[in-house]
């Protein structure tokens, strides 16, 4: 259970804080106002990827929850010296709402 807190702890820092913070909060919401545009070139997009960041929380969270949890760290390879198997549906959420991840930061960076 510790190294399933531990990962989920690494995925929501860098992908629910830094990245969002850094492109979302400074690119899309910042950037307009220092070049003085009203708004980014594509509004509805900068909306979508704000609201893919819910759905790819609850995956992330909903991962800890189902069997054991993943335990594989920030790097998904798994332990080697633990005899714990993962949970295949546990493994691909994690791996979803990293999809979903970047997704959203591609919406991002073609805004």
């Amino acid at each position: 259970i510790y190294n399933s807190i531990v990962t989920t702890h690494a995925f929501t820092m860098i992908f629910f804080f830094e990245k969002p913070v850094k492109k979302g909060g400074f690119g899309n919401y910042l950037f307009p106002i220092l070049m003085g545009s009203p708004d980014m070139a594509f509004p509805q997009m900068k909306k979508k990827k704000f609201w893919l960041l819910p759905p790819k929380l609850m995956l992330l969270i909903s991962k800890m929850f189902i069997g054991s949890g993943t335990g594989t760290g920030s790097t998904f390879y798994p332990l080697l010296f633990s005899n714990l198997p993962h949970s295949a549906l546990c493994e691909n959420l994690k791996i979803f709402s990293l999809h979903i991840g970047g997704v959203s930061s591609i919406m991002c960076s073609i805004n």
